[in-house]
């Protein structure tokens, strides 16, 4: 504990160093074999840079944890995120799959005002300020004590360490999740992992492409502490939302979406080129999200003479963003760098075929499979070609192409097989603290 103790202090410390400027900027499987309750009996895991992968003993052991002693509680998790809103993947993936299971809290920069968030969830709102932020930490554990907390963005990350550091608390029962590749972060965002990653007793990475992202320092600096789960889509909740709803399109368009923010690391521009030059008659693009792109899209759709078969929906809420998904064709992804992104998972659960950019993350979706294009970035005529392809595909192909989308995420990227995972890390922490009581 006091190496653990020795280990934070540097790297608060050393970020500190950078000065008040920098501070005053720092904030810019299947539901059985989840442990929901907090016992004794989970197996022993290693924590690697390795896949965690469930077996026989891992399902006999959560069975066991569910239905032994009384006395037994719900995990109780802290999870601290910067933006609480409704497309946040922390709080979808993460807290409201869980309520009713996990004794659950959030500690947020700031919410979104129009978000309304289930009773059994505590909320601390830090209000966008860093001493807001710092005043919510302390209030959330003021409230209650906690068997986990779960940081997943760098500024929470330091900002806990921070806390903890001020207040004289130990770091072990802390996990960072690492959610996207390390060149997609700011210089500022980076320096503050290596804080983050000297800090934390545990390290998470949501796919193997950020793994192989990281220097070679940081990778040396998390060591044996690091593991992969990857992001997942929770599919029960696509299926409720789908359930009831026509599919048949209504205008009888070929239809193509994105969803993303409009930002340029995502290139909605390149996206909107391509779609210009595959020159489809009756054929509509529907961008879903928000950013600061959206004038220019807006003019260019205009200058380009598609305003009619363009559509800007803005943010909408996630249950929406499932419905205008599955009424589309074929949803495409430009980006030029991600994490693993669930916005292009929840289209393949939507039973939605994908044409995607040739990138890291997106390989390691495609791993395997032929039926899923892979693009360079930039490359207009590459997505062009590919849109004007799967114009052509009869609808039942591209009916065929979409379910075996689905079968990928269901085999590959389950939210059950994710939190079992992330189960199996809590249960480390649970057995290094009753070593240590």
């Amino acid at each position: 504990m006091r190496q653990g103790c020795s280990r934070y202090s540097c790297a608060v410390t050393l970020t500190l160093r950078k000065g008040a400027t920098s501070r005053a900027h720092i904030m810019g499987a299947r539901k059985a074999d989840i442990l929901w309750s907090r016992g004794r009996n989970a197996s022993h895991v290693v924590i690697d840079s390795r896949p965690l992968k469930a077996d026989a003993s891992d399902t006999d052991a959560a069975n066991r944890a569910v239905g032994s002693s009384t006395d037994q509680r719900k995990l109780r998790i802290l999870h601290l995120v910067v933006r609480l809103g409704a497309p946040n993947t922390q709080y979808n993936e993460h807290c409201l799959p869980l309520v009713g299971r996990r004794d659950i809290a959030i500690c947020a920069y700031f919410k979104d005002a129009s978000l309304v968030t289930p009773s059994e969830i505590a909320l601390f709102d830090g209000g966008g300020k860093v001493r807001g932020f710092l005043r919510a930490l302390k209030a959330a554990h003021k409230a209650r004590s906690y068997d986990v907390v779960h940081a997943h963005a760098p500024q929470t990350g330091f900002l806990l360490a921070l806390s903890n550091l001020l207040g004289r608390r130990s770091m072990r029962n802390a996990v960072y999740t690492v959610h996207n590749c390390f060149q997609n972060y700011s210089i500022r965002n980076q320096l503050l992992l290596f804080a983050v990653f000297l800090a934390f007793p545990r390290i998470t990475l949501c796919s193997h492409s950020v793994l192989e992202s990281l220097p070679r320092i940081l990778r040396r600096i998390g060591g044996g502490r690091m593991s992969i789960i990857s992001n997942s889509v929770d599919t029960e909740r696509v299926d409720r939302v789908l359930s009831n709803i026509d599919r048949v399109r209504r205008n009888g368009n070929f239809t193509a979406i994105s969803v993303s923010r409009l930002i340029e690391r995502k290139d909605p521009l390149g996206l909107m080129e391509a779609f210009g030059r595959a020159d489809l008659e009756d054929a509509d693009l529907v961008f879903v999200g928000d950013g600061e792109l959206g004038p220019e899209l807006a003019d260019r759709a205009s200058s380009l003479g598609l305003k009619d078969r363009i559509r800007f929906t803005g943010m909408v809420a996630r249950d929406d963003v499932y419905r205008v998904t599955a009424g589309a064709d074929v949803y495409l992804s430009t980006s030029r760098g991600e994490g693993l992104p669930i916005a292009v998972l929840e289209a393949m659960a939507c039973g939605v075929p994908v044409i995607l950019s040739d990138i890291p993350p997106h390989r390691e979706i495609a791993q395997g499979v032929d039926f899923i294009p892979l693009v360079a970035p930039g490359e207009g005529e590459g997505f062009a070609q590919e849109l004007r392809r799967f114009r052509d595909l009869p609808p039942d192909v591209r009916a065929s192409i979409g379910r075996r989308c689905r079968e990928i995420v269901e085999q590959r990227f389950s939210l059950w097989a994710m939190h079992r995972s992330y189960d199996r890390v809590y249960a480390a922490i649970e057995r290094r603290e009753g070593s240590m009581t």
